[in-house]
């Protein structure tokens, strides 16, 4: 069994784990009503476009029907408030609105695999339940957003294959609940922090096939609980620390 294998064996259970957390999260009472939602998902869905028939988010409408009942929506049970969105392989093209920041109580967000471009919405950030991200396999460009730093919850962050520039910010190190890295295959440029060394829950640490230079920083030894590290395609010189 070959190590790609495996190790996509584990990213993919611990996703799968993570997002089924998600769903079972508790949710505070003091909530606006789920008419939000509702606004904030067909303004999220006023800048896509499916490629292809069928038309997989024909159930979202200004209809009276609940966004509970639309396809690729999660709600919780009891508040009837949208907790997930997984709309991943659907064939979307467009961009992110920042109005899908007004789904205040979600949890998960799964839009890998569409054909999605344009910049992150620094709004993101405001989504400060998310446990979940995953955007992987887009046309996403720009950087990072720095406010991203604000998702203290978030244990999953995937934004692999897409077109992401500029350097690895250094308030990712605020993130004290990160389990899964992935940045790999991007446009990343600039040195590897040794700031990354804080993220002491990370299993998962993926920065591969991008432009980054420098060293490797000895202090990623730090991370005890890393069980896969991928820094291949790189610009990196010098040894392999012994810490690592």
């Amino acid at each position: 069994m070959s190590s790609s294998f495996f190790h996509t064996k584990i990213f993919s259970f611990l996703v799968a784990l993570l997002h089924l957390k998600c769903l079972l999260l508790p949710v505070e009472s003091t909530s606006p009503s789920l008419i939000t939602d509702k606004e904030a998902l067909i303004s999220f869905k006023s800048q896509l476009k499916e490629l292809e028939p069928p038309t997989l988010l024909s159930s979202w409408s200004n209809s009276n029907s609940s966004p509970c009942n639309w396809t690729g929506v999660t709600c919780n049970e009891f508040r009837q408030r949208v907790i997930a969105l997984n709309l991943s392989g659907f064939g979307l093209e467009g961009t992110i609105s920042p109005h899908i920041t007004n789904l205040s109580f979600l949890g998960s967000l799964q839009l890998q695999n569409n054909k999605l471009r344009g910049n992150l919405p620094p709004q993101i950030g405001n989504l400060f339940r998310l446990t979940v991200m995953n955007l992987s396999s887009n046309s996403l460009e720009g950087e990072i957003p720095l406010n991203i730093s604000k998702l203290t919850e978030l244990q999953v962050l995937d934004l692999m294959s897409n077109k992401i520039s500029g350097t690895i910010p250094e308030e990712l190190n605020h993130l004290s609940k990160l389990q899964v890295l992935n940045l790999g295959r991007n446009r990343l440029l600039g040195e590897i922090s040794a700031s990354l060394s804080n993220l002491s829950s990370l299993t998962y640490l993926n920065l591969g096939t991008n432009s980054l230079s420098g060293r490797i920083p000895g202090d990623l030894g730090r991370l005890g609980n890393l069980k896969v590290l991928d820094l291949t395609i790189n610009n990196l010189f010098g040894t392999v620390p012994s810490s690592i």
